[in-house]
């Protein structure tokens, strides 16, 4: 039951710890639409398509639900996540080389806690929650060998953090 409750933070962390940054943002662009957003267009796409053959929905539903222009999760839920990704490794690609990554992390902990964003569309709700669990995959990417050699306390630091954003985010 737990694990359900970690596996899209556990999912976000594994992205990002398999994120590599490309050397231009149409590279990066081009890789994110062909392995995140063009799988989450057919599938969403072929949905719509069958419910609008049963007549379950309208086109304006089908459209609404599509971009999460609504207060509503996806069309397929099951593959939103494919957008959020999308999202993620663009954002990741532009502030990467911008900001540091602990005023990232520290930014989008503050907008995801207080919902200072409120519900945008196309899933941007969503993204500082998971910008902040991809860039904590990709730091320990970059810093693994660091990390595999840290003393016993370091990552009992490194447990209490993630820990308590844990509990940030699943208490909010």
């Amino acid at each position: 039951r737990w694990i359900y409750s970690l596996h899209m933070f556990l999912f976000f962390f594994l992205s990002g710890y398999l994120f590599h940054r490309k050397p231009k943002f149409t590279q990066q662009f081009i890789t994110s639409t062909r392995v995140c957003l063009i799988p989450f267009l057919f599938w969403n796409l072929s949905a719509i398509l069958i419910s609008l053959i049963i007549q379950e929905y309208t086109i304006k539903d089908a459209l609404i639900y599509l971009f999460w222009l609504g207060e509503k999760i996806s069309w397929n839920s099951p593959v939103w996540f494919l957008f959020e990704l999308w999202w993620v490794r663009l954002t990741a690609q532009v502030i990467f080389p911008v900001f540091p990554r602990i005023f990232t992390m520290l930014t989008c902990a503050v907008l995801g806690y207080f919902d200072i964003l409120g519900f945008l569309p196309f899933g941007l709700s969503i993204l500082p929650t998971a910008l902040i669990f991809f860039l904590l995959g990709n730091e320990t990417a970059l810093k693994e060998d660091i990390f595999l050699t840290a003393s016993p306390k370091f990552h009992s630091y490194f447990v209490i953090v993630v820990a308590l954003l844990l509990n940030v985010f699943l208490a909010s």
